[in-house]
């Protein structure tokens, strides 16, 4: 059995742009923690190859490529971790300085049983890599309030090893975050938020590939919802001209009240970011015709 105090997955799906800046921030934080790093790769543009030819520390997982989304990936490499913290990002995610260190410090500090920490925007991104960032990350913009919270990204996160074999469930089908930590709050576990605990978006993949991604996730969120009644789905599905419109505004405000320095790539984002949002909400509205019991 491995020794390491710490244990990091790293999800990746057609991250050749991004990988070797991934695995050499991680690596270079490592290696006073007595880390292993683990990375579930399901990629077709030769992420793989990156990593087997240029990080032969890094234990590689294969995955699905048809049918693996970044949640089937977490969950294949988080079934393999073993240290006692279990920390999880993807490839196109680089983690700050000291990311690991503060993970670590936090959870020294705290009865938790998660960590997380902000995301912040691509460096000099494009307005297709700031779409994909408002899309996905307006809720864990800087600045952060530090402390207990209810949800954490799933890109920028740790979890105690005891908290994971206690309350993730179905592990068969991925590690979703979002009902994990619905399973955790049932559960009177904490989740911790520390604005140390820092990781920025790097540039990312295609509007296609996006596109696709989005709508797999929307229509997952629509069939898992918690506690969500078969009127309640009823209600969504009839409220669905209105979904787009009012998540773009809700992104929207969320720049003006944290971060009016950001407000002009989101205009420069919007066009890219209507048409994600679209695909969401396709997504959320199938998987609300079409519900799993989780």
């Amino acid at each position: 059995m491995s020794a390491a105090i710490i244990s990091v997955v790293i999800a990746s799906q057609n991250a050749k742009a991004s990988i070797s800046e991934c695995l050499n921030a991680v690596l270079e934080q490592a290696k006073g923690l007595d880390a292993e790093i683990l990375v579930a790769d399901a990629s077709t543009d030769g992420t793989d190859k990156i990593i087997a030819e240029q990080f032969p520390q890094v234990t590689l997982l294969k995955g699905d490529a048809k049918t693996d989304l970044i949640p089937q990936l977490w969950g294949l490499g988080m079934s393999k971790a073993v240290a006692p913290i279990v920390a999880i990002t993807n490839a196109q995610c680089i983690p700050e300085p000291a990311w690991l260190l503060s993970i670590k410090r936090v959870f020294d500090a705290n009865d938790v049983c998660g960590v997380g920490g902000p995301i912040l925007p691509p460096v000099n991104g494009s307005a297709l890599d700031w779409a994909i960032y408002f899309s996905r990350f307006t809720a864990f913009m800087p600045p952060v309030q530090t402390g207990t919270i209810r949800e954490l990204p799933g890109d920028n996160v740790a979890y105690t090893k005891s908290g994971l074999d206690a309350y993730w469930t179905n592990r068969e089908r991925g590690f979703w975050e979002t009902l994990f930590h619905h399973q955790l709050r049932e559960n009177q576990q904490s989740l911790y938020m520390s604005a140390d605990v820092k990781v920025h978006l790097a540039h990312t993949e295609g509007a296609e590939d996006f596109w696709g991604v989005r709508m797999k996730h929307g229509r997952h969120y629509g069939s898992t919802r918690p506690n969500t009644s078969a009127l309640a789905r009823i209600v969504r599905i009839l409220s669905a001209p209105i979904l787009v419109p009012y998540l773009v505004s809700r992104m929207g405000v969320r720049v003006l009240s944290k971060r009016k320095d950001f407000l002009v790539p989101y205009l420069v984002a919007l066009p890219w970011l209507v048409i994600f949002t679209v695909a969401w909400s396709i997504g959320e509205i199938q998987g609300y015709l079409a519900p799993v019991h989780e």
